[in-house]
C-alpha cells in the first residue's frame, strides 16, 4: 500500500506540499521493502529434490504388505514331513519314520469324530518297510481276507489302486500299503497326494496331503 501510494505521489506531485522527488524516494523505499519481506518460492531443484525424497518413502501399510508377501512365499525345498529316528535297544539299530498330516480333517461318525489323515513310512529293524495310512482314531475298511483296496492320486496321473491289509495285532485305524515300494517311488515324485478310503458306516473318505520334498533314501 505504501509503496502504491507513493507512485501516486510521483504522477501527483505537490500534494499538500510535498515534491515529487520525495514520492520517488518513497516509492523506491517501499519497492525494496517489499522485495525483503516477500516469500520467496523455492527452486525448481529443490523442489524436484523434494517430491523426489516423498516418492521414496515407504508408506506403513505398504510395508506390511510386502512382509505379508515374503512371510506367504515358501521356498522351493518347503516341506510338510516329519522324520523321527527310534532305538531298537534289542536289535542295536535304529527305526525310521517320516509323517505327514493331511491339510484338512475328515468326519466321522460317533465316537471318532474330526480326524486327520496320516501317511507314515517306515524303515524297522523288525519289520522291514511298509508304508500305513489311516486317522489316529477310526476304523479302515482294509483287510487281507477281502478284496479291498485304496484309491490314490499322484498329482495330475491316472486315479491308482492298492490293495491294503490290516495290523496283524487286529488295530484297523492305519492299514498297510501293498506294493509299498512302487507306492513310496512315487510319493517321491508328487507335490500333491489324494487318498479315498472306505471307512466303517462312513463311506468313502478322501484326504489330500502335501507330498513334496520327501527325503527318504
Amino acid at each position: 500500500m505504501a509503496f502504491l501510494a507513493a507512485l501516486v505521489g510521483v504522477f501527483k506531485p505537490y500534494i499538500n506540499g510535498v515534491k515529487r522527488s520525495h514520492f520517488g524516494i518513497a516509492a523506491f523505499v517501499a519497492f525494496v521493502l517489499v522485495g525483503i519481506t516477500s516469500p520467496k518460492e523455492p527452486s525448481p531443484a529443490k523442489t524436484s529434490q523434494v517430491a523426489s525424497i516423498s516418492s521414496s518413502e515407504t508408506k506403513p501399510d505398504q510395508v506390511i504388505a510386502e512382509t505379508g508377501k515374503a512371510e506367504a512365499a515358501k521356498p522351493e525345498d518347503a516341506s510338510e514331513w516329519r522324520y523321527q529316528t527310534q532305538k531298537d535297544e534289542m536289535r542295536g539299530s535304529e527305526e525310521k519314520l517320516a509323517t505327514v498330516d493331511a491339510t484338512a480333517p475328515i468326519k466321522l461318525d460317533f465316537p471318532y469324530g474330526e480326524q486327520t489323515g496320516r501317511i507314515l513310512v517306515r524303515q524297522s529293524p523288525k519289520f522291514g518297510f511298509d508304508i500305513l495310512v489311516g486317522v489316529p482314531s477310526g476304523q479302515v475298511m482294509c483287510n487281507s481276507f477281502q478284496d479291498t483296496y485304496i484309491s490314490v492320486k499322484f498329482d495330475d496321473e491316472p486315479i491308482q489302486r492298492y490293495r491294503c491289509m490290516d495290523a496283524a495285532d487286529g488295530s484297523d485305524n492305519m492299514v498297510f500299503i501293498q506294493g509299498a515300494k512302487g507306492f513310496l517311488a512315487r510319493l517321491r515324485k508328487s507335490k500333491k497326494t489324494v487318498i479315498e478310503a472306505d471307512f466303517f458306516q462312513n463311506g468313502r473318505q478322501q484326504m489330500t496331503f502335501n507330498t513334496a520334498n520327501l527325503k527318504w533314501e
